[in-house]
């Protein structure tokens, strides 16, 4: 999404902050600009004092005060921070909007918890040498779980943050384009096939996807699930998510809302 955000040549793409210290303290990590980090112009930026900070996501005011840093070298008035704040730091949000100097916008990026269930269970399949149903149950409710944890979270900040909150379901977005909301900031139009180039935008994300280093990236909908999610997969990962399935408008079945 900081990719896509980042082509419009309206904001600067820095991946997930949070994870920043993981690569810094590395001499060999590159930015996915192409550049070692000591000579990315976004990055090596960083005040060394932040370059040695201890190789593990970073704490709310390193977190601050690396996008204080990235704040002091963009040449761009919007910033794309990629930290997956909802599971993981459900509160970090609420401290920024306090510390820093700019306004502060959250993006909730909505999947189909079936999608993200049969994406994670598919991609263990591959690393097993012997496949196990349970394992699978197991891991797909974990997901489920999970998954409704992150959006619980990411309902409690909508709270805070409204009206400075914007929903964006995945599919919907791939499919039909920019909501009204933000358009400006997106690519408009519907993305489903549309080629993105490396070196179109000011892109200098660290951490995420390791397509974040691919010099071309197609925009394809992953709905796999659909058609090769096993029904006792599907029928847990519907049950447990009921709620939210409905909430968001995902349909019930496998041929629901598209």
């Amino acid at each position: 999404m900081g990719r896509l955000i980042a082509s419009t040549g309206q904001a600067l793409d820095v991946g997930e902050v949070a994870m920043a210290p993981l690569f810094l303290s590395k001499p060999k990590s590159r930015c996915s600009c192409g550049a070692r980090l000591t000579a990315c112009p976004v990055w090596g930026a960083v005040p060394e004092e932040l370059r040695q900070l201890p190789p593990r996501p970073a704490n709310r005011h390193d977190h601050a005060a690396l996008l204080r840093a990235i704040l002091e070298v963009s040449t761009q008035q919007t910033i794309v921070d990629s930290s997956k704040t909802a599971a993981l730091l459900a509160f970090r949000p609420h401290f920024l909007s306090r510390t820093l100097p700019v306004k502060l916008y959250l993006v909730h990026l909505v999947r189909d918890p079936r999608a993200v269930v049969w994406s994670v269970v598919r991609d263990r399949r591959t690393r097993r040498d012997q496949p196990s149903v349970w394992r699978d149950v197991l891991l797909a409710a974990k997901t489920s779980l999970v998954w409704q944890a992150a959006n619980v979270a990411a309902e409690l900040q909508g709270l805070w943050f409204a009206p400075d909150m914007i929903r964006l379901r995945y599919d919907h977005f791939v499919r039909f384009g920019t909501p009204r909301t933000l358009e400006g900031i997106l690519p408009q139009g519907a993305q489903e096939g549309v080629t993105h180039e490396s070196g179109i935008g000011d892109y200098h994300s660290l951490g995420g996807n390791a397509m974040r280093n691919e010099k071309t990236v197609v925009v394809r909908l992953d709905d796999a699930w659909r058609t090769q999610m096993p029904r006792h997969l599907l029928y847990l990962a519907t049950v447990l998510s009921f709620p939210f399935i409905v909430r968001y408008r995902f349909g019930l079945g496998p041929g629901g809302a598209r």
